[in-house]
């Protein structure tokens, strides 16, 4: 994992690692407390290139699959760290088919940046997960005002 340093500085948007536009840097550690590099918080322009990919991910999947009625197809965010494995597990899930956006804690970052790794070597459609680092107090408003669902948040 020698790019990690530079997987963790980008967010995982349309199946590529991308330069966040957002600039204010968290530190982040292993668990035994050695710094691992920084993760830039996502900021409302980030949120809403994410937003842009799952919507044209919805717009590739509609053409076919029965699709928007009965509420279950709304992309959703998803605002919890890996040790939340049943939320982390059925967001997931549900975004194969609908779109997420997972924003963890700066504690999940390291986790969060291998699974986003895994999901980029299975060479899953590209609107269907994304990972913007990360969820603390100062982007919780920016958030909730995507008006998407919530995923296995309080």
């Amino acid at each position: 994992m020698d790019d990690l340093s530079e997987r963790l500085f980008a967010h995982f948007v349309g199946g590529r690692w991308r330069v966040p536009f957002g600039t204010s840097a968290v530190g982040v550690a292993w668990p035994d407390g050695t710094p691992a590099g920084s993760v830039v918080l996502a900021e409302a322009r980030d949120l809403a290139r994410a937003q842009n990919w799952l919507r044209g991910a919805d717009a590739a999947a509609g053409g076919g699959g029965g699709g928007g009625g009965g509420g279950g197809g709304a992309p959703v965010i998803l605002c919890r760290g890996a040790g939340d494995r049943r939320a982390l597990g059925a967001a997931l899930g549900a975004g194969l088919g609908q779109g997420l956006i997972w924003c963890p804690p700066p504690e999940a970052a390291l986790i969060a940046t291998e699974i986003a790794m895994q999901a980029q070597e299975a060479d899953l459609p590209p609107g269907c997960f994304a990972l913007l680092h990360a969820f603390t107090p100062r982007t919780d408003p920016l958030i909730r005002a995507t008006g998407l669902a919530r995923a296995g948040s309080d």
